[in-house]
């Protein structure tokens, strides 16, 4: 009697290379308001080089404000779209705030590596967006994205680029998630402020 073959079911392994994802609600309600009122009464803008017309700042890497960026929500959100489990904050990098307003634009790029030899993704928070841009990613249909909304691209992926903005304006973060390796270490609020009582103590 012959033997019948079992099915099994295709486990789809992670994929590690995605070139870019694009997906809504990544923080909770009240957090994201938190995250969205801070950013709202930021003044010290300064031109961005990187780009036409764009205001950017950037946050220290011991900013507290800065943990709350990276909460559990957003770690979450970036392995689950990539399917890679080891991703975390990329300490050397980093967070900025960037807003365009009417005439700004981002020319067509692919994100460089800020880190030798190390899988890194830039990834967009978009925290408001009245305007008329989209964010154009090479053969694929232009993103308008919305508020608590995350776009994450692997560098040296995928080109991409956004389109001019002629009327209302557009806030967002942009943080970058990597591969941590054993040298890395994570600044912290906290971290900091105990290295800085240390070196009190034995000064």
């Amino acid at each position: 009697m012959a033997k019948t073959k079992k099915n099994k079911k295709n486990k789809q392994k992670p994929n590690f290379n995605k070139e870019a994802v694009y997906i809504k609600e990544v923080y909770q309600p009240a957090a994201f308001k938190m995250i969205q009122g801070h950013c709202d009464s930021i003044r010290d803008m300064v031109p961005d080089p990187k780009a036409k017309g764009r205001l950017m700042h950037i946050f220290d890497t011991i900013d507290p404000f800065v943990d709350s960026i990276y909460n559990e929500d957003l770690v979450n959100a970036v392995r689950s779209a990539t399917g890679n489990s080891r991703l975390d904050r990329c300490a050397s990098v980093p967070v900025e705030y960037r807003t365009y307003g009417p005439g700004s634009s981002m020319h067509w790029h692919r994100d460089q590596p800020m880190l030798p030899d190390q899988l890194q993704y830039e990834c967009v928070i978009t925290l408001r967006n009245t305007s008329d841009s989209k964010t154009l990613l090479e053969n694929k249909k232009g993103i308008k994205t919305e508020p608590n909304s995350l776009l994450v691209v692997r560098a040296n992926g995928i080109n991409h680029s956004v389109s001019p903005t002629t009327k209302g304006s557009r806030s967002i973060l942009k943080v970058v998630f990597s591969e941590p390796t054993k040298r890395q270490s994570i600044p912290s609020s906290r971290s900091s402020t105990r290295r800085r009582r240390r070196r009190t103590q034995t000064a």
